[in-house]
């Protein structure tokens, strides 16, 4: 019973997934690819504590996402604040 739920919401969480894929326009050029889009997919850091799990959801969204690397650093300043984001400037 147990794993037939856990295999339904992968089921249902898979299907999002190509649904969302098949929905997002063709990221040809590096051009198209706008800092200011790509950080309203971003919550803020709500606290210092949690910076480390932040840095693994972002690289984890932005993977996802397929966001050129060289743009990760511009997207994360936008979301930092406090000694976070002294230490990244």
């Amino acid at each position: 019973m147990k794993n037939e739920k856990k295999n339904e919401k992968l089921n249902f969480d898979l299907r999002a997934l190509e649904i969302y894929a098949r929905a997002r326009p063709p990221t040809d050029s590096q051009s198209t690819f706008r800092v200011e889009t790509a950080a309203k997919f971003l919550p803020k850091l709500a606290s210092e504590q949690e910076l480390e799990v932040y840095l693994i959801t972002f690289r984890k969204i932005a993977s996802l996402n397929n966001w050129p690397k060289e743009h990760w650093s511009a997207i994360l300043q936008t979301q930092l604040k406090g000694k976070a984001l002294c230490v990244f400037c």
